[in-house]
């Protein structure tokens, strides 16, 4: 999965993610976000259509998803789960032509909100996802 970090944000390199810390101006707030962004080069047309042929469902899910991708960009690649913190949840998947329709089982996940990276081929890019119960 995607786990470079970075101290600057001059010479971003491409479909690399970078993860950032916020930090509030109040001096009273304790709270600080994480924020991740991935450096990446113009999308194609042809690849936003693709991406919107990704379906997962159910969402909001019990636990159980079902992913369809479509086969035009499953050749290879790889299926990584984040929190909204950026954190990276269990391992990530490896994903190949076999695996445009897969299932997946969060339901040992807290309820929340997580987002699926998916790098295919050279195609990067999330879906968020809802674990309610």
């Amino acid at each position: 999965c995607f786990n470079t970090l970075v101290n600057s944000v001059g010479g971003l390199q491409y479909n690399v993610t970078y993860f950032l810390r916020v930090y509030s101006l109040d001096p009273n707030a304790a709270q600080s976000y994480n924020l991740c962004l991935q450096a990446a080069g113009n999308v194609a047309v042809n690849d936003t259509k693709l991406i919107e042929e990704v379906s997962i469902f159910p969402n909001p899910s019990t636990g159980f998803l079902n992913i369809d991708l479509p086969e035009q960009i499953v050749k290879n690649g790889s299926l990584c789960i984040r929190n909204v913190l950026g954190q990276q949840i269990g391992n990530s998947l490896n994903l190949d032509k076999s695996d445009a329709n897969l299932q997946l089982d969060m339901s040992n996940f807290a309820n929340g909100i997580y987002f699926l990276d998916f790098l295919l081929n050279d195609l990067s890019f999330s879906k968020k996802v809802i674990i309610q119960r």
